[in-house]
């Protein structure tokens, strides 16, 4: 904790949280307190990717109303908005329930 700490220059608090999550290597640290596009994950690890994309891909092609449901916390709201954002650009009819 004292090298999260001292080589990045952190408080204390976050070094705690940070090392609580198993981050424990300075530059690895730094990869998570600034992330990139580039240190995501691909997405075949998504549970049922394919199974999703087979049901969506025909409801744009379509035209199909496509309703958008997610978690009301970070993650939930911010995926939300931006499969809302991509689908739109894709332009098929919105139901809002």
């Amino acid at each position: 904790m004292a090298r999260l700490r001292d080589g990045l220059h952190l408080r204390r608090l976050t070094a705690t949280v940070l090392a609580a999550r198993g981050v424990h290597e300075p530059a690895e640290a730094a990869r998570f307190l600034a992330p990139r596009l580039a240190d995501l994950r691909p997405p075949e690890g998504i549970a049922d990717l394919d199974r999703a994309l087979g049901r969506l891909v025909p409801a744009v092609t379509g035209g199909e109303r496509i309703g958008v449901f997610g978690d009301y916390d970070v993650d939930g709201v911010t995926t939300a908005a931006i499969l809302t954002t991509m689908l739109r650009a894709f332009g098929p009819r919105w139901w809002r329930g």
